[in-house]
């Protein structure tokens, strides 16, 4: 299948992109890491959840989600 890209599709890639890259940068030193805190807002809206769902959401492994959640 050829994928037709168009202008908007191009902008949005270039917008994603320069997004990914000021994400880490706007994270304070010290706080919740964006995976930390994506974590809580999972756990608000989910309610509680294993270790392996909360992993499985932020498509980290298991033994990462258990560190997060011991600190």
């Amino acid at each position: 299948m050829l994928w037709m890209l168009t202008i908007d599709d191009l902008k949005l890639a270039e917008d994603l992109d320069q997004l990914v890259t000021l994400l880490p940068r706007l994270t304070p030193r010290g706080g919740l890491s964006l995976v930390a805190a994506s974590t809580l807002a999972t756990l608000e809206r989910r309610g509680p959840s294993r270790v392996t769902e909360l992993a499985e959401a932020q498509s980290v492994t298991q033994p990462a989600m258990t560190g997060l959640v011991a600190r």
